[in-house]
C-alpha cells in the first residue's frame, strides 16, 4: 500500500509561478544517402552527433563531417540506420532507416526522402509485447490493465524508434490517436497516444470497450504487432505514484498548488520538487490525489478529450461510493472533489486530511466496492 506523510499544521505556502513551457521539438533533419557519401540540408546548425548503424550494429558515431568516410565503404542493398541527436534535452532522438543506393539517388529518390526521412521501415522487426507488459499506467499492475477513458502503457520492444510526448500534437483539444507514426488499436478501436519509445507506450483506452477481455495491437509506421489479449473494466480505480514500480508514497499536492506532498528528502533535494516546497501533508488542509480509471463523470467527457472549462468540474458519477481511509480512518471525501482534472485520462480526489498524529500512513482509495 502507499503512505501519505503527514505534520502538524504551519504557515501558509506562496502559490507556486506559472509551469514552464516544453520547447518544440527540432525539426527533423534530411538525409541523402548513397554508398559514396552522405550529405544533408541542415548540418551547418547541428550542435549533436549522429550515429550510424548497419543491420541494426552500431559502426561509429561522430560528428557530422566525418560520415563521409564511413559512408565510402558501404555496399549497394545494404540497410543503414542514422541516429540524430540535437544535443537538446527536449528534442526527441530522430532515427532514419534507409537502403544503400548503388549511385547517387535520383530527383525523384530525393524528393522521397525528403518528404518522409523518419519513416521508412526497411528491415525492421514489428512490435513485441506480450499480455504481461500491458498494464494501468497507474498502479503498474496487469490485472484489468485497461480501463475505458484511462491511462495504460505497453512495455515490450521496438515499439518505435522515436522518443517523446503529446505536448504539442494536441488538435481541438483532443489528444493525438497516432503519435511519432505509432499507434495502438485496442478492439480495433485508436486509443490516444501520450507517449512513445522504442520500450514504453503510454495511452488512454476508448471509450465503449466491454467488461472482460479485449485485443490490443501496436501500429508503427507499415509494422504491425500480433493482437495481443488483456483485460478491461470499467472501473479500475488507481492513484499515482511519484516513482510507479517501487514508491511507496502517493503522487499528492497541496489543493492550493504550494506544494508537493511527501517526505522532504524524498528525492535527496532537501525539501523542494521542480521549484516547489516538498513536504508532509498538514491536518486541516486539502490534498489533491491523482488517479485512473475512477469511473464516468457527470456530465460525461470523451475518452481523449481535455475537458472544457466548467463549474463544479466533471465529477465522478459514482462520487457517493468512493472511500478513502487513512490507516483504517475513514476521512471525507464526497464533501471535497472527486472527478476529472483539466487533463484527459486523469482524476483528482480532493481530500480533507484529519487530525491525526505525524507519520506515514497507508492509504486505501475505494471506488464502487473495488
Amino acid at each position: 500500500m502507499a503512505s501519505t506523510s503527514l505534520v502538524p499544521k504551519a504557515s501558509t505556502w506562496t502559490p507556486p509561478a506559472s509551469s514552464p513551457t516544453t520547447p518544440a521539438s527540432a525539426a527533423a533533419r534530411r538525409i541523402n544517402l548513397s554508398p559514396a557519401f552522405i550529405t544533408t540540408s541542415s548540418w551547418s546548425s547541428a550542435r549533436g552527433e549522429v550515429s550510424l548503424y548497419l543491420n541494426g550494429r552500431l559502426v561509429a558515431s561522430r560528428n557530422p563531417t566525418d560520415l563521409g568516410v564511413m559512408a565510402a565503404a558501404l555496399n549497394p542493398d545494404q540497410l543503414v540506420r542514422l541516429f540524430l541527436d540535437d544535443d537538446n534535452e527536449w528534442a526527441p532522438a530522430r532515427i532514419a532507416l534507409f537502403r544503400v543506393y548503388a549511385g547517387p539517388l535520383s530527383a525523384t529518390e530525393i524528393r522521397d526522402i525528403y518528404a518522409a526521412p523518419f519513416t521508412s521501415t526497411i528491415g525492421l522487426p514489428k512490435p513485441g509485447f506480450q499480455s504481461s507488459g500491458i498494464v494501468n499506467s497507474a498502479s503498474y499492475s496487469a490485472a484489468n490493465a485497461i480501463t475505458p477513458g484511462g491511462f495504460f502503457s505497453i512495455f515490450g520492444s521496438d515499439l518505435g524508434d522515436d522518443f517523446g510526448d503529446w505536448g504539442q500534437s494536441f488538435v481541438n483539444n483532443i489528444a493525438p490517436r497516432r503519435l511519432n507514426n505509432v499507434r495502438v488499436l485496442v478492439n480495433d478501436q485508436e486509443a490516444f497516444i501520450a507517449f512513445t519509445s522504442s520500450s514504453q507506450i503510454n495511452a488512454i483506452a476508448p471509450d465503449n470497450l466491454p467488461d472482460g477481455p479485449v485485443n490490443v495491437v501496436v501500429e508503427y509506421s507499415t509494422l504491425r504487432s500480433t493482437t495481443v489479449a488483456t483485460q478491461s473494466r470499467r472501473i479500475n480505480p488507481a492513484v499515482f505514484r511519484y516513482t510507479p514500480e517501487n514508491s511507496r508514497y502517493l503522487a499528492a499536492t497541496a489543493n492550493d498548488g504550494s506544494a508537493y506532498i511527501g517526505p522532504p528528502n524524498l528525492f535527496g533535494t532537501n525539501g523542494f520538487l521542480s521549484g516547489l516546497a516538498l513536504r508532509p501533508a498538514r491536518p486541516g488542509e486539502y490534498v489533491v490525489l491523482y488517479g485512473t480509471g475512477l469511473g464516468p463523470t457527470t456530465p460525461p467527457v470523451p475518452a481523449g478529450q481535455i475537458p472544457p472549462p466548467r463549474t463544479g468540474g466533471y465529477p465522478l458519477s459514482n462520487s457517493s461510493e468512493i472511500r478513502l481511509t487513512l490507516n483504517g480512518q475513514t476521512t471525507s471525501v464526497v464533501p471535497a472533489y472527486s472527478g476529472l482534472s483539466g487533463f484527459p485520462g486523469l482524476h483528482q480526489l480532493v481530500f480533507l486530511v484529519p487530525d491525526i498524529s505525524n507519520g506515514d500512513y497507508e492509504t486505501v482509495l475505494v471506488v464502487n466496492g473495488t
